[in-house]
């Protein structure tokens, strides 16, 4: 309980300081709070049971793989983007020019990225999303994040069993 108070209370400091008129920081502060969203879930068209193990992977539309799961394991925990991946890099870099003209604003960017969810037994899925950042964070996915796996054949898109 203590532990609770004392990084809310943390928060609260931060959050005042960074909105104080006198704060010259470009009037604006990153905390260590990241933006919720819904994670992905990966299930069984048929049953809707939860798929764990599934081969993932996270990637820019020019190949570039921010996230990679090729181990068969029985982890259900599915992650599409992350702030210190290269894609949130550069859309880092990106909101700070369009934050540059509003001292105010956190700026704003976003681009497509692309999903390959694999299973043996079933067929491969493969996905755009689109990530949309400011300055401190992954803001949102845009998209579908429900991937229901249906059973068949891998198919030409398995890029793990298939490589390109």
């Amino acid at each position: 309980m203590i532990r609770k108070l004392v990084v809310f209370g943390l928060v609260a400091v931060v959050l005042i300081v960074a909105s104080a008129p006198e704060f010259k920081w470009g009037h604006r502060a990153c905390t260590a709070i990241y933006s919720l969203f819904p994670g992905p879930r990966v299930v069984d068209a048929e049953t809707g049971a939860r798929i764990s193990g599934a081969y993932w992977r996270s990637e820019t539309l020019r190949g570039e793989v921010l996230r990679e799961s090729l181990e068969d394991g029985d982890h259900e925990r599915y992650l599409l983007v992350h702030d210190n991946d290269v894609l949130g890099e550069r859309l880092t870099e990106v909101a700070k020019v369009s934050a540059k003209s509003d001292s105010s604003s956190y700026g704003s960017a976003s681009e497509p990225f692309r999903i390959v969810v694999a299973k043996a037994g079933y067929v491969t899925i493969v996905r755009e999303l689109i990530a949309d950042w400011n300055i401190c964070h992954v803001q949102e996915v845009v998209g579908d994040t429900e991937f229901r796996m249906v059973k068949g054949p891998p198919g030409p898109d398995d890029i793990f069993r298939n490589p390109h």
